[in-house]
């Protein structure tokens, strides 16, 4: 078995004021998260640091501070950090004194951008990856410090099966099963906490001659998802380009993610046509709908952490609606009302869940259910072929 080692400080045990415990626990501390639970009674500790490494939620894989100096080597080396260049960083140290003997501290400074001063250490190694480390942990809690910037983890060879080989009778002979891979970014997630989101803004710029634009769409995942780069897809041979940008971490209370669950599933309910449902506790990610007032613009160039903020943004009364029911009646009673309510919508036949959905492209007050329709290109052809 493989075995990640690592340090747990404790403030007070017994005599000591700086003691050490090393301990050992598999590649997957999710596996054993009650491990401390089970084996350290909490009566007789006053204080414990949190664990010292940060661990990718795409790969899996661990940064601990003696990598926490790399990583910013590679952050310089691509030269930018959430579109903002970074030319080069630099290393400050300073002398601390304490009771018992001197300490150093280290300051992180890429010019023109952010400046970041770690914790005291002993030797100037130990507080430069200190002060490296302390940078990792900023950008990784606003979800810029993605997979590329930790080690690469070994692959297990448990993550590997080969299906038994079926017999030489059975009718599936000469054919091989591949099972579906995955994504390790869903499992390294399921147990990190819900009221903390990471929001994925998902637009698309459409072609000029698009009549009917896509509104952006929020995903609100539990650990910031990787990087993805801008794509194309195609509909009726015209491309559109797809674009991703990360925000801000929201802070979500109960209520609001109560009304999220709903939102979701009535989301994944419509696109699927058909029942659908998932507990609260089970969800890996959220949909969220923005306000008609949220325009993306571009990061404060002074500022790379400073990430646009969705808290204003959100459009909590429309996710409320759209979870307690699946459709609202129109209003035809007013034609203000009328015209607005048939603006971007999806209207259907029936006052049921599922069944045949139509989109509203445009509303022509110049026709009625009586009038005649124009001649089409197809009769008007037909009409010259029997002159």
């Amino acid at each position: 078995m493989r075995f990640d080692t690592g340090f747990l400080n404790f403030g007070k045990v017994g005599q000591a004021e700086t003691t050490h415990v090393i301990h050992m626990i598999p590649k997957d501390p999710g596996s054993d998260k009650n491990l401390f639970n089970t084996l350290l009674d909490p009566s007789t500790i006053d204080d414990i640091i949190p664990s010292t490494f940060l661990r990718d939620p795409t790969t899996g894989s661990y940064l601990y501070p003696k990598d926490a100096e790399r990583a910013v080597d590679r952050m310089v080396s691509r030269g930018q950090l959430n579109g903002v260049a970074i030319p080069k960083v630099v290393f400050t140290f300073a002398q601390v004194a304490t009771d018992s003997e001197g300490h150093l501290t280290c300051t992180v400074t890429l010019p023109g951008l952010v400046q970041i001063t770690g914790p005291p250490r002993k030797t100037e190694s130990d507080a430069r990856s200190a002060a490296c480390f302390t940078l990792c942990q900023q950008l990784f809690s606003i979800g810029l410090l993605d997979c590329s910037f930790f080690p690469q983890p070994a692959t297990p060879v448990e993550a590997f099966s080969v299906e038994e080989p079926s017999s030489k009778d059975a009718k599936t002979t000469g054919t091989q099963r591949y099972l579906r891979k995955e994504p390790d970014f869903w499992l390294n997630t399921r147990d990190s906490m819900i009221t903390l989101l990471y929001p994925l803004i998902i637009s698309t710029t459409p072609p000029d001659n698009d009549a009917l634009p896509h509104a952006p769409l929020v995903v609100l995942t539990r650990q910031p998802l990787p990087e993805f780069p801008s794509f194309q897809i195609f509909h009726s041979g015209i491309p559109a380009v797809v674009s991703t940008k990360r925000c801000t971490p929201l802070r979500i209370n109960q209520p609001q993610l109560h009304d999220l669950h709903l939102f979701t599933l009535r989301v994944c309910r419509t696109l699927l046509n058909k029942p659908f449902e998932c507990p609260l506790s089970d969800m890996s990610y959220f949909f969220a709908a923005l306000t008609d007032a949220w325009a993306c613009g571009p990061n404060d160039p002074t500022s790379p952490f400073k990430l646009p903020s969705l808290s204003d943004h959100i459009h909590w009364d429309f996710i409320q609606v759209a979870g307690r029911v699946s459709s609202t009646p129109i209003r035809v009673d007013d034609r203000e009302e009328f015209e607005k309510d048939l603006c971007n919508a999806v209207v259907q036949d029936r006052s049921v869940e599922f069944t045949r959905r139509y989109i509203v492209v445009r509303l022509r007050s110049d026709l009625s259910p009586l009038s005649k329709p124009p001649d089409s290109l197809v009769r008007e052809g037909l009409a010259k072929a029997e002159h």
